[in-house]
């Protein structure tokens, strides 16, 4: 689906959700629906990479409404990639809070939709952005842009109870 095709979805009051593998555009996608917005209609929290190199070393939360960003993961030091798994990132709870209040303000706000980058196995084991994304059942008059990794997509459609959301893959 095109940036177009899914503005039109929002814009009918219709939540969506960006799906598709890991470092396939999804916040990308996100970015451009927000820049192709009315200016101050758009709230919520956007997931950047911080790289080293070619290397993903971090990822940090970015608050679409202010411009304000923090740090939320951080690799642990000394992980090397040949080690073939395991946790790799230490989340920073301080900044997950932050964001999740940031979230929680944005849906008092007068925008018009809120985007949730990422929702993935921090948010399944009640962690991360979790706070923000419990009640999204709960009639805010919000439209939603939350993305999701596609290995993670059905959890967090059985889990959140997110059924009637337009999926949107990349």
């Amino acid at each position: 689906m095109e940036i177009q095709q899914a503005l039109k979805v929002l814009e009918s009051g219709r939540n969506i959700i960006v799906t598709g593998e890991k470092h396939s555009g999804k916040t990308s996608f996100c970015r451009e629906l927000i820049r192709q917005s009315p200016v101050g209609t758009w709230g919520g929290i956007l997931s950047c990479t911080i790289k080293d190199g070619h290397r993903i070393v971090g990822y940090r939360l970015e608050h679409i409404l202010s411009g304000e960003c923090r740090t939320a993961l951080r690799e642990i030091p000394g992980y090397s990639t040949d080690q073939g798994g395991g946790i790799r990132f230490i989340p920073d709870e301080p900044a997950f809070q932050w964001a999740v209040q940031s979230i929680l303000k944005d849906e008092k706000k007068h925008v018009r939709y809120i985007c949730i980058d990422e929702i993935g196995p921090l948010e399944l084991q009640g962690r991360g952005l979790y706070d923000s994304i419990r009640s999204l059942g709960a009639p805010k008059g919000k439209t939603y842009a939350l993305v999701v990794r596609w290995s993670l997509l059905e959890r967090v459609r059985e889990t959140f109870g997110l059924s009637d959301y337009e999926i949107i893959s990349l």
